[in-house]
């Protein structure tokens, strides 16, 4: 089991390979509720890491709209995932409302056609 969890250590949390699941083969009794707890524990580390990545990438692509959920199957994220979300979500926030200022500004100052068909 030791030896197990270390190599799913290794993979998960020194690799970051989020498809490795602790699978020690034995799906009844004792280990394999151990082996359920030790894949829930890497779904529930991942999903936030996952979700702020998700949502940082739409951001990369011009899309202000993704954020990150503060709830994950209906349990509101708590400690340092809830930080984490909601810094990304400030963040994201605050660059929707920096360019909307910046695209009315560009607006306003573009030159517009006069009766004549010249700019002013």
């Amino acid at each position: 089991m030791a030896q197990h969890l270390e190599q799913v250590g290794q993979v998960v949390g020194r690799e970051g390979k989020d498809a490795q699941a602790g699978e020690l083969g034995v799906p009844l009794g004792a280990w394999g509720e151990m082996e359920t707890s030790v894949n829930t524990l890497i779904d529930d580390l991942l999903w936030p890491t996952t979700a702020v990545t998700h949502a940082i990438t739409a951001v990369a692509q011009g899309d202000l709209l993704q954020t990150v959920r503060l709830e994950v199957d209906g349990r509101p994220l708590k400690g340092e995932f809830l930080r984490s979300a909601t810094i990304v979500n400030t963040m994201i926030k605050q660059l929707s409302v920096f360019t909307s200022e910046v695209t009315r500004v560009a607006a306003r100052s573009a030159p517009t056609a006069s009766a004549g068909g010249r700019p002013r």
